[in-house]
């Protein structure tokens, strides 16, 4: 606080200002408290006595006018609102805006009040002995107040016979402000302290503490509004109730003023710059610092030619140090006009920025003439590069950029190393039970190469990135891009047992066939009657089991018919010619004429199990043979090595003569290993048109005629199961891959096949004019001719049929 604020002789009271809509606002109060144990600068010249308050708790006294207080301090209006009556019921409590946390200190009630220093007390007045009331009465109500802590209590004493309650009950905001100014005006809220409503007896605490400014304890009987956040004059902008204006016992304004405390910031002003006329037909000019929160500068002056001054002014409660009296002058002479020189008009200079690696920009500066200078800055190879042209007087330039000619030329770099990626090899899945895998370069000083998947199945991508500063050439866009296919899990393999059949070899007997049991993975069933005529037996899987070693269509049985015993049976003989053949040679044909060679004899995946060698029967009429109880049904039958025994049987009414059985060895040691290699093909067939409308697109594959589950086709990673798969046009990846991992497939099993983008334009057929019934083709959105479009129809309505034959290379005569 300054002087004047110390010298005040009176109190600052509280003035009553109605706020339009708001409930019982409060504000400051400026009067300075009567007593005080000890008082200050503020608290001594402006304390002012307080009009005892009435018996009558139903009213508030009224404040006691003020002394005259100097001009320098803020007035105080006198009037101070009345308490409001209390009524039978007390009122319910309301709730109170809550304290900011950053601005607040709430204080608790306690059982006991806090001890203040030098708190005045007094005792509380004396009620007009009436019945006993239904309510405490405020005159139950007193409060203690010391000013230099500004806290205090207030008291609530119990009143035999009530109900224990207030009448009504009473609101305590302790509010302690700071000064913004070396004034009193305007004061920033500081510490708030809201009470809970006080109904019931008992001692309650309240205080804020006040650090540099005013401490107010505000009252009312319903809930008291939260402070503002700045007050700007008693009053201002609500009106003040403070706890001494209740009526209650009591001693002293509760209000508060601390000592001389505030200091005004220091601010120190920018010095102006001023530029004086140095050259004909040229003003000169002052830079007037920009204003601040705390400080205005005012230029005096055209700001261009003569006297020109620049003052500083602090905004409050600023004050300016290190300022000039009167601020700053400058003298910026008079402009004057400059003679008509010759004018000169300099030549553009030229250049050439750096496009290339390994090369520098240049410049092309003009020569120096008798009228103009010219000059560089920069190097004029790299980088930020200026021609400046200045006219050797009384010379002057005309068309001269201001600052001159600026070129950027760029900055000289060396041609970086190129390098050449390895491409990665990858293998693709073609067998159960197996893995793809793909082997990535190693890196190296110049490529860091990356394997995007597992490297194992599924898309896989391998990239390659030049190490810096070296760069790559051969480099697909994206790197390598490899579909290893999904890896599937072999089925289980079992070999299903041999029915055997007794065939009709006596007359007035049938034949009979003994199909093998059932398992838990082979189902066997018998087509026949079992026991004459065509009999078949059929081994089906058990998913997920496959079968091996299972003849195609399963044993089939002639048992022969049954017939009656003719008397006397006539006699026939069976064959001289019943032998074991050797294994097939390379070049030698199979029973279906293909051609075997020395590639297709071998595998390197099994060399241990041996091909098929053959036994040879010559047939005779009457007479049926067996082969280890099979019936022999060609002049030859493959077998795998090992020992048979062969049986001729005649036929009904027929006896046979001479040698009936042969036992035949086929020998291991001369037959190569045996598999099955199966032939695939897969092909696309790009869209077309097909009477006016585009037909799709589509991949055609070709499974093995009659074992078609024994190749499986995949496009990309999905397998599919017919002959014919719709697609979008594009490039894919076809591989067949066999069923049992002991098979192969004939060259490979890979196709890249391309379907071709649908047509544009297609043709309709419409009927020739004077010609009912015979159609022609009319074209639909394209300029072709009709005969190309017959064509065109003709081959969509065309099939080829497309044959796979399962070759067992076991076998050959």
């Amino acid at each position: 606080m300054n002087k004047k604020i110390a010298g005040l002789t009176t109190a600052l009271l509280a003035i009553a200002l109605t706020t339009a809509g708001a409930v019982a606002p409060v504000s400051a109060e400026t009067t300075a408290p009567t007593s005080s144990a000890t008082s200050t600068p503020n608290a001594a010249a402006s304390s002012a006595p307080e009009t005892t308050p009435s018996a009558t708790p139903t009213e508030a006294p009224a404040a006691t006018q003020p002394a005259a207080a100097p001009t320098e301090a803020p007035a105080a209006a006198p009037t101070a609102a009345p308490a409001a009556a209390p009524s039978a019921t007390p009122a319910p409590a309301a709730a109170v805006e809550p304290t900011p946390a950053a601005t607040s200190a709430q204080a608790a009630p306690t059982a006991s009040p806090a001890p203040a220093k030098s708190p005045v007390t007094a005792k509380a007045k004396t009620a007009v002995k009436t019945a006993a009331p239904a309510c405490i009465p405020d005159s139950a109500i007193s409060y203690t107040y010391a000013p230099e802590d500004n806290n205090g209590v207030v008291t609530v004493k119990a009143v035999a016979g009530s109900t224990g309650v207030l009448c009504q009950p009473l609101y305590v905001v302790a509010t302690s402000w700071k000064f913004t100014t070396n004034d009193y005006w305007p004061q920033a809220r500081d510490i708030v302290n809201a009470l809970p409503a006080i109904t019931t007896p008992g001692v309650y605490h309240y205080g804020a503490t006040v650090t540099c400014g005013q401490g107010d304890i505000y009252a009312g009987r319903s809930p008291v509004p939260y402070p503002t956040a700045v007050l700007n004059a008693p009053s201002d902008p609500y009106k003040e109730v403070f706890l001494s204006s209740m009526g209650f016992g009591g001693v002293g304004t509760t209000v508060t003023l601390t000592p001389d405390c505030y200091t005004p910031p220091k601010v120190t002003p920018v010095t102006p710059t001023a530029k004086p006329i140095s050259a004909c037909d040229t003003d000169g000019s002052i830079v007037v610092p920009a204003d601040t929160a705390t400080i205005d500068y005012t230029l005096t002056g055209n700001g261009k030619t003569g006297i020109n001054t620049v003052t500083a002014k602090a905004i409050a409660p600023a004050v300016l140090v290190g300022y000039p009296a009167g601020g700053w002058t400058f003298n910026l002479g008079q402009r004057y006009t400059c003679p008509t020189p010759p004018v000169v008009t300099p030549t553009t200079p030229t250049a050439t920025p750096i496009t290339a690696c390994g090369t520098d920009g240049s410049i092309v500066v003009p020569a120096d003439t008798a009228t103009i200078d010219y000059t560089l800055t920069g190097n004029g190879k790299t980088g930020i590069n200026t021609v400046t042209a200045k006219g050797i007087a009384p010379a002057v330039l005309a068309g001269y950029p201001a600052g001159g000619w600026t070129f950027d030329l760029g900055q000289r770099f060396e041609c970086p190393p190129v390098v050449t990626p390895t491409t990665p090899v990858a293998t693709i899945i073609t067998a159960c039970g197996t893995d793809g895998s793909i082997v990535v370069p190693a890196d190296t000083a110049t490529i860091d190469y990356t394997l995007t998947g597992n490297g194992k199945t599924g898309i896989n991508t391998v990239t390659a990135v030049a190490i810096a500063p070296a760069v790559l050439t051969g480099y697909p866009a994206g790197g390598w891009t490899f579909d290893l296919g999904q890896r599937y899990e072999c089925p289980p393999v079992v070999t299903p047992a041999t029915p055997t059949a007794t065939i009709i070899t006596a007359c007035g007997t049938d034949g009979s066939i003994a199909v093998p049991a059932d398992t838990a993975t082979i189902d066997y069933t018998l087509t026949g009657n079992g026991k004459t005529g065509i009999n078949t037996v059929t081994a089906v899987a058990i998913a997920p089991a496959v079968l091996t070693g299972y003849p195609a269509g399963g044993w089939t049985f002639d048992l022969g018919q049954r017939t009656e015993c003719p008397t006397p049976p006539q006699t026939v003989v069976a064959a001289a010619d019943v032998t074991a053949q050797t294994c097939p040679t390379d070049g030698a044909e199979t029973l279906d004429g293909a051609t075997l060679t020395g590639d297709q004899l071998s595998d390197t995946a099994d060399s241990v199990t041996p091909i098929s060698g053959k036994i040879h029967v010559a047939p005779a009429a009457h007479v049926s043979y067996t082969i280890n109880g099979a019936p022999v049904t060609s002049e030859y039958t493959n077998v795998p090595p090992g020992t048979y025994t062969v049986v001729a049987t005649a036929d009904a009414g027929y006896a046979l003569l001479g040698t009936g059985s042969w036992t035949l060895v086929v020998d291991p040691a001369d037959c190569l290993p045996t598999f099955a290699a199966w032939e695939a093909d897969a092909f696309a067939t790009d869209p077309s048109c097909v009477d006016g409308a585009v037909a799709g697109g589509n991949i055609t594959v070709v499974f093995p005629e009659g074992a078609e589950s024994a190749v499986r086709y995949f496009i990309g990673s999905t397998e599919v199961t017919s002959a014919v798969t719709a697609v979008a046009p594009g490039t894919y990846t076809v591989r067949a891959i066999p069923r049992n991992a002991t098979d192969t497939i004939l060259g490979g099993g890979v196709f890249t096949l391309t379907v071709a983008a649908a047509p544009t334009g297609c043709l309709t057929l419409t009927e020739v004019p004077g010609t009912p019934g015979t159609p022609t083709l009319a074209t639909t959105g394209s300029n072709v001719a009709p005969e190309l479009g017959i064509a065109a129809l003709l081959l969509l309505l065309g099939a080829a049929a497309v044959f796979a034959r399962r070759r067992n290379h076991s076998t050959a005569e």
